[in-house]
């Protein structure tokens, strides 16, 4: 953790430091051509964060009274002692007609 925070400052100053080599040295030329695209970045974020459009806000639905009793009658019947005996499985086995006779089956396996 503390190796990247220190990559992380070091990028950080090392930014700072070719800016500011940019701002004395080079007379602004880095930063006059990072204005407009920096610029335009700003605005769409700006219009994004304060005007959602209306396709990425989620709607408040109210489950209907339907569903409302599934929900409850699922969460009664979970509870019920009777259930809790007896599991039911959607699956059942099929006893096959291979392998009856007990006098064929082999001694090793």
């Amino acid at each position: 953790m503390k190796s990247q925070s220190f990559v992380s400052w070091t990028v950080i100053i090392l930014a700072a430091l070719g800016l500011l080599n940019d701002v004395v040295y080079g007379n602004f030329q880095l930063l006059k051509h990072l204005l407009l695209p920096v610029l335009v970045f700003v605005v769409i974020f700006l219009l994004f964060k304060f005007n959602q459009p209306k396709r990425f806000k989620q709607p408040k639905v109210k489950p209907s009274r339907k569903t409302m009793d599934k929900v409850s009658g699922i969460n009664k019947s979970s509870s019920s002692p009777a259930s809790a005996k007896k599991k039911n499985y959607p699956f059942q086995v099929i006893e096959g007609k291979k392998g009856k006779n007990d006098d064929q089956m082999p001694k090793y396996h």
